[in-house]
Formats: C-alpha cells, sequence, structure tokens
C-alpha cells in the first residue's frame, strides 16, 4: 500500500481480487464458509466479480452483503485493515517489490516452510495438529488424498 492506494503482488493497481475476497471473507459466517469460499476462489480461472459471485454461492455466503461491502466503501476499510496488519507482521514485505509468499500460512503460531504448503504437507500438518477432519483418520503413516 503506497499513500492510500493498494498494489497487491500479482493483480491490477487497487487490488480487485483481494476486494472482493476480503468483503466475503467478512460476511462469511463460519469457517467452514471460509474455506469453501477459498477453495473454489483458488481454483476459478474467472474475474473476481463473476469468482466472487460463483464461490459465495457455493460456500453459502450472502452474494448481496458481499457485493455492498465491495461497492459501499466498507471494502476498502477491510483492505486497509488487511494491508496494515500484514505490513506490521512482516515488514520486510511492507516496502519492497518482489515475491511476497502469499499466503504465510500458520499452524498452530508456527509459519509453514515454503517447501510445505503443498497440500498433501499442509493437511499432514494439520492433522498432526489435532484437526478431526475426515482425511485425518487415515490408517497409513502419510495423509491419504
Amino acid at each position: 500500500m503506497t499513500d492510500s492506494k493498494f498494489d497487491c503482488p500479482d493483480e491490477d493497481w487497487g487490488c480487485p481480487y483481494t476486494l472482493w475476497a476480503v468483503c466475503a471473507l467478512d460476511k462469511a459466517s463460519t469457517m467452514k464458509e471460509k474455506v469453501a469460499f477459498m477453495t473454489c476462489w483458488d481454483e476459478s480461472p474467472d474475474q473476481p466479480d463473476k469468482k466472487a459471485n460463483a464461490c459465495a454461492k457455493s460456500a453459502g455466503i450472502d452474494f448481496e452483503a458481499v457485493f455492498y461491502c465491495h461497492a459501499d466503501g466498507d471494502g476498502l476499510e477491510l483492505l486497509h485493515e488487511a494491508a496494515k496488519y500484514f505490513m506490521e507482521r512482516f515488514p520486510e514485505f511492507s516496502s519492497v517489490g518482489g515475491f511476497f509468499h502469499v499466503p504465510h500460512i500458520f499452524v498452530n503460531d508456527q509459519e509453514q516452510n515454503f517447501n510445505s504448503i503443498s497440500y498433501d504437507a499442509l493437511l499432514q500438518t494439520l492433522c498432526d495438529a489435532g484437526a478431526e477432519a475426515a482425511a485425518c483418520s487415515s490408517t497409513s503413516s502419510s495423509v491419504a488424498v
């Protein structure tokens, strides 16, 4: 963020993808809805408005509320809060361009190494940390996917 203008890695100026995503996550009622939204979001090749609509609906999030968050300025406040948090949490990335390693994934306050953020590695870490997902009940030594 520079002078209240948002510049996100791999996005157009103004962070249109992030704006839709923070609004959807803000309007989600449960962690299950948030995870469902982000899973859909990450897999969709659509433009941000179409992705937001389809993914909100598939996750059970009220798209009208997401739309109004995006349109009425609440989303910009959410972006500002997210940028402020990111710059305070990761000061080494606050003023330089380049690879930001987004998202930073933490499990039990431990940042996951960039080389271990594959689905299988993260699922194993979550299961080892006590997650009670069906995928964690595998009888093999590694989590089956």
